[in-house]
């Protein structure tokens, strides 16, 4: 449960990362969308919300990165969403399991996986290598979720406030 927790939060960033780009490169469209709720999402932001999802994440990050040019701190914390996002999207599951099993399919996702995952080697490990991602462990998941709240409730808000963007209308 934990680890969809983690997965669902992941995603739920993607889209705050394409509504924030949105609303940065549409700055017509802020106060319509600052209307209170019941308001309808301006049509600009639903068209392009469309385009967005059929994006990879890799090229939302970079588009984001490029026109919000966030310190490295911050790149670092979207890289490790981003590569945390694939593996467990892609990872083997099961309702009664504790954990999440990795299979990376090449060097370069072992590499990434290593980056963002505290992964000690296991002895007389299977070739290929499988990776136990465990949520069922607080400490994991507590980290986790930090790197979700810090861009939650303190990056991604300053951003939507130089935007002039009521954040709670993102969220």
């Amino acid at each position: 449960m934990r680890g969809g927790d983690i997965l669902i939060h992941c995603l739920w960033i993607e889209k705050i990362m394409v509504a924030l780009i949105i609303l940065k490169k549409h700055p017509r469209i802020v106060r319509k969308f600052n209307q209170p709720i019941s308001y309808k999402i301006p049509m600009v932001m639903v068209k392009e919300r469309c385009v967005y999802w059929k994006k990879d994440f890799s090229h939302i990050i970079e588009e984001f990165i490029k026109i919000f040019n966030p310190v490295i701190d911050i790149r670092n914390k979207l890289k490790q969403i981003y590569i945390k996002r694939n593996i467990l999207s892609h990872s083997n599951i099961k309702l009664g399991q504790k954990y999440f099993l990795y299979r990376p399919k090449n060097r370069k996702k072992l590499i990434e996986a290593g980056e963002v995952f505290n992964l000690n080697k296991i002895p007389n490990q299977a070739n290929p290598i499988v990776l136990k991602i465990d949520y069922s462990n607080e400490i994991n998941y507590i980290n986790d979720f930090n790197i979700i709240q810090f861009l939650d409730q303190q990056y991604f808000l300053k951003e939507a406030v130089k935007l002039d963007v009521i954040y709670s209308h993102l969220r």
